[in-house]
This record gives structure tokens, C-alpha cells and sequence, in this order.
């Protein structure tokens, strides 16, 4: 049986489908998270899948990987990357 989602399962039309609860959960988990310093073991694990591209599929070079996340995962990073980026074109500007 495929699993649906990433390594953890949960697809992002789960977490739409109770939006408060996913609102709590992924406010609390990711401030716990940065609070702690500690990243769960499950956020360290990808799911590595492989997509065609065009072309004769029997060649390897016409297949590409990607690797699914959990969501959350996902979450936290895209909050991360946005507190650098925004420090880093405060301080760019300033010069």
C-alpha cells in the first residue's frame, strides 16, 4: 500500500480539512521546536521518489528525484527562511 503524504503520511488536504486544529498544532509544535532547539527525528527523514520527465523513460537521465517532507517540516523551514530573509534585506538596505 502507498503511503500518501511524506515520511510522516499526512497530506497538506488533511491538515486543510480541520483548519483550526492545524492552526494550533502548527503553531504550538514549530515554537516548542525553536524554543528547544531540537528537531524531531521524523523532520530528518525524506521520502525519495522518482518523476518521468519527456523523453524515452528507459534512460535515467530522463527521471528526476524528489524528496517529500512532512508538511510540518515544511512549515517551520518556509517560517525560518523568512526571518533570515527578511534580517538579511534589513541589513542589505542599510548600506
Amino acid at each position: 500500500m502507498e503511503r500518501p503524504g511524506g515520511v510522516d503520511g499526512m497530506t497538506t488536504e488533511l491538515m486543510k480539512a480541520d483548519l483550526e486544529t492545524t492552526v494550533a498544532v502548527l503553531y504550538e509544535l514549530p515554537l516548542k521546536i525553536w524554543e528547544s532547539e531540537r528537531v524531531p527525528n521524523d523532520w530528518r527523514c525524506g521520502l525519495i521518489i522518482r518523476l518521468p520527465k519527456k523523453g524515452n523513460l528507459m534512460e535515467c537521465g530522463n527521471w528526476r528525484g524528489i524528496t517529500l517532507l512532512p508538511v510540518a517540516a515544511k512549515v517551520l523551514g518556509k517560517v525560518i527562511i523568512t526571518r533570515i530573509r527578511d534580517t538579511v534585506d534589513t541589513r542589505l538596505r542599510q548600506d
